[in-house]
């Protein structure tokens, strides 16, 4: 029996098969591939369409925020737009913190106005009354010759672990960094560039304020705090006026200046929210600063009450808010952070700042 030759044409036919399935196969991945770029076009569209109209409300909600008689409980303060894009603003005092350029000398202190009281020391009833001002105290700062407070640093740091030793040691290391001068502020303690230059630090210390915490890190003995409390940053801020806000200060700040117990700091930090627990809020109570440290347990007064006041969030004059937006844009969210002061009838934005976090640029 013989075998019979395969056609030609069904080999033909057979090849042009493959040839046309292996093109419908290019064009389906062509395909899927044209579509996912499209879709990542789109993707990228709707991203950049997000964070621009993201940015435009946060600058409406901040020029909201800055708007004179905006209280913090303002309704203006939260939006919502439609069902994917909102708002919400949280302002909070920023002279609740401790300003290391002013307790050292190199700034100078604000002083912002008392809240009136009547000689049994109660708030004045009359909104009216002329508002006692009070003078900032002039304290040993050699080397600066301004308004200082080493004392309330000086409590801060030996409140952290820190031996009295190492406290004076590092006060001077900062009083250097910031006197204009390149002498030592003893005989005995203090760095400037001869020291820093031993340590392979080249043209530091700088000789002015502080222009942020980092810096403030790198002065020498700084090292012990960071170890022993990384989470320093968050007592200091470089924009508060000077004087610390028993209304808006955190428990450990009012423990470290007045040396009252952390349980009568703890009562008057839950008892200033008011009836609705929150903050900065028309039902927290009003009070001074000599009934405040009276709560507080304090009998010695007179060298503290210059350094504080009471100045409720709401309250005109100078003062310092810390601003914070969330911003939603579907399923996009953003934070800005703003610190603006207050003076001469208009808020002056001086910190701008967008991202998570945004306290440890204070």
């Amino acid at each position: 029996m013989k075998l019979q030759p395969q056609c030609p044409h069904r080999r033909q036919r057979a090849a042009a098969l493959l040839a046309v399935l292996w093109l419908v196969a290019l064009l389906v991945m062509l395909v899927a591939s044209t579509t996912k770029l499209l879709d990542q076009d789109m993707d990228a569209a709707i991203a950049r369409r997000q964070v621009f109209r993201a940015r435009m409300l946060a600058e409406a909600a901040l020029a909201i925020a800055m708007s004179q008689g905006i209280e913090p409980d303002d309704p203006l303060l939260r939006r919502q737009f439609g069902e994917d894009e909102s708002y919400e603003v949280q302002i909070s005092g920023e002279d609740g913190y401790i300003n290391p350029n002013v307790a050292l000398g190199a700034a100078p202190v604000a002083v912002a106005p008392q809240v009136p009281t009547d000689p049994n020391g109660q708030p004045a009833p009359d909104p009216s009354q002329p508002v006692p001002q009070t003078p900032p105290p002039v304290l040993a700062n050699p080397g600066l010759g301004g308004v200082g407070n080493l004392g309330i640093l000086e409590r801060m740091f030996t409140s952290w672990g820190m031996s009295k030793l190492d406290s004076d040691k590092l006060l001077a290391n900062l009083r250097d960094w910031v006197d204009p001068d390149d002498f030592r502020a003893s005989f005995s303690s203090g760095a400037e560039s001869r020291e820093y230059k031993a340590l392979g630090m080249e043209g530091m210390p700088f000789n002015r304020p502080f222009r942020s915490l980092d810096e403030m890190a790198m002065v020498l003995g700084m090292g012990l705090i960071e170890r022993g409390h990384p989470q320093w940053r968050k007592a200091f801020s470089l924009y508060g006026a000077g004087q610390l806000n028993l209304t808006q200060a955190p428990a450990q700040s009012i423990v470290m200046l007045t040396g009252c117990s952390p349980e009568l700091a703890q009562r008057w930090v839950a008892r200033r929210t008011g009836p609705d627990g929150v903050l900065n809020t028309q039902d927290d109570p009003v009070s001074s600063p000599e009934l405040i440290l009276r709560e507080l347990g304090v009998v010695q007064t007179a060298a503290i009450l210059p350094l504080v006041n009471a100045v409720p969030l709401s309250a005109s004059g100078i003062g310092t808010r810390r601003i914070t937006i969330r911003v939603k844009v579907g399923d996009l969210q953003r934070d800005w952070h703003a610190v603006v002061q207050q003076g001469n009838g208009a808020y002056v934005l001086r910190y701008l700042y967008e991202g998570e976090g945004g306290r440890d640029s204070r």
